[in-house]
Order: structure tokens, then sequence, then C-alpha cells
């Protein structure tokens, strides 16, 4: 019984000590997801900014030119929040992107842009475009992005 409890401790902080796996991420509560989709039809890697509605319901009308019917832009009350839109560009399979806060000063804030891993790639997997929304408080700060 003893040698079990053993083997368990050891397993998970051999998983946990691992240095590759680790980032360290700030999760302060301010980074809500929206909107997670496979298709955007944006071939390449792309981010923003969408400080107002009208900036917004203009990436969605880039997206819903191939979706019918098309997808609702989200509403946001962009006196207080703003929405920051992750567009992954070609991949192969169903890989969502995730939004990662790694660092936050006075200056600007940085994210890193990761993806969600689903399962192995396969030689015939399909081709998708992934891209997220998320909504974040209303700052002036530079926002960076960092791709994983």
């Amino acid at each position: 019984m003893a040698l079990r409890y053993l083997l368990i401790l050891t397993l998970c902080t051999g998983f946990g000590s691992c240095k590759s796996q680790k980032t360290q991420t700030i999760d302060d509560g301010s980074l809500i997801l929206l909107v997670q989709e496979t298709y955007s039809g944006i071939d390449t890697f792309e981010t923003s900014i969408a400080k107002d509605q009208k900036t917004l319901n203009g990436f969605y009308a880039k997206i819903n030119k191939t979706r019918k019917p098309g997808l609702p832009a989200p509403k946001l009350d962009f006196s207080k929040d703003m929405a920051v839109v992750v567009c992954m560009g070609q991949q192969k399979g169903n890989d969502l992107p995730i939004l990662v806060k790694t660092k936050e000063d006075a200056n600007r804030i940085i994210f890193q842009v990761k993806l969600n891993k689903t399962g192995g790639e396969s030689s015939n997997a399909l081709i998708s475009t992934p891209f997220c929304i998320y909504k974040i408080p209303l700052t002036s700060r530079e926002i960076v992005f960092s791709k994983d």
C-alpha cells in the first residue's frame, strides 16, 4: 500500500517538475473567451484589437463571406471592454487557439497564442483556419502577441 502511494507521489512530482511544460501565466480573470471556432477563412496568422463595435463587425463580415448562415458578432460594452481577435491561419486538424496572458506591466500586456492540441496529426488531416475572440478590460497599454 505504501509502495502505491510512493509511486503516485513520484509520478506526480516527475510530471510537475518538467521545465519544458512550465509556462508562467497570469490568471486574474480579466481574459474571457467569447468565441472559438475552427473556420475563419483567413489563411495567415493575424491578431487585432477591436475597441469599437464597427471594427468587430468588420471582422465578422470578413469571416462570414463564406459562411451561410453567418455567425453573429458578440455585443460588448466598449466603454469598459475591448475584443482581442486571434486568427491562426491554415492549420492541420481541428486544434483551437488559446490565448494566455504571460506578462503585464505599466506599459504593455503580453499574450502567448497556443494551439490546444486535440489529437495527433495524420497525413489526411483537415485544413482548418481557427480563430478565437477574447474580451479584456479596456486599456491604453500596448498589446503584444507571441506565437507558440
